[in-house]
């Protein structure tokens, strides 16, 4: 039997407004242990926000600084934590090769492209890959193979947050006792 203090990170991942941030946080809260979220590490380390890493230096210097964010969210141990990754990160396959040695379990947070599409209506100012409805449907299809590689997944649409995360939690725990 494992034991809980062996749980090591638990990713969040899936497509932009899927609710990785916030379930991420209530997840942590449910589990008692820490959260952080990929982007805020990345803004935190570049000194600017992610759309305007994207509008000055491009997509791929910013996946190159998330990879970086990656191995330091990665490098801090096997304890216990909730990381949110940023809609693209799980679906570079370097970065799928580097959470597979870390150890961590991989949720797919999984929700309907029209709910995607409502919830960042809103932050489409920071979120540039969502400027477009084609593209963002595009996008949607092309990363949701990568996201199926996952050891878990929930469909966040139509769910309160704390639902989601209370069932996270439960799965969380059952793979604790094994």
């Amino acid at each position: 039997m494992t034991s809980p203090a062996q749980i090591g990170p638990i990713l969040l991942v899936g497509f932009m407004g899927a609710g990785k941030t916030s379930v991420g946080a209530a997840l942590a809260s449910e589990l008692g242990c820490g959260f952080v979220d990929l982007d805020a590490v990345v803004e935190q380390s570049a000194g600017q926000p992610v759309a305007a890493i994207f509008g000055a230096e491009g997509e791929q210097r910013f996946r190159q600084l998330e990879s970086e964010a990656l191995d330091e969210v990665l490098s801090i141990g096997t304890r216990r934590r909730v990381i949110a990754l940023g809609g693209g990160t799980y679906v570079q396959l370097e970065n799928r090769h580097r959470i597979a040695r870390s150890g961590a379990l991989v949720v797919f947070l999984e929700v309907a492209l029209e709910e995607a599409m409502r919830r960042v209506r809103n932050f489409s100012g920071k979120r540039p890959l969502a400027a477009s409805q084609e593209a963002f449907a595009k996008l949607f299809e092309e990363r949701r193979s990568a996201y199926e590689q996952a050891h878990f997944r929930t469909d966040t649409t139509n769910k309160p947050v704390i639902t989601i995360a209370k069932e996270l939690a439960a799965w969380v725990r059952e793979q604790e006792r094994r």
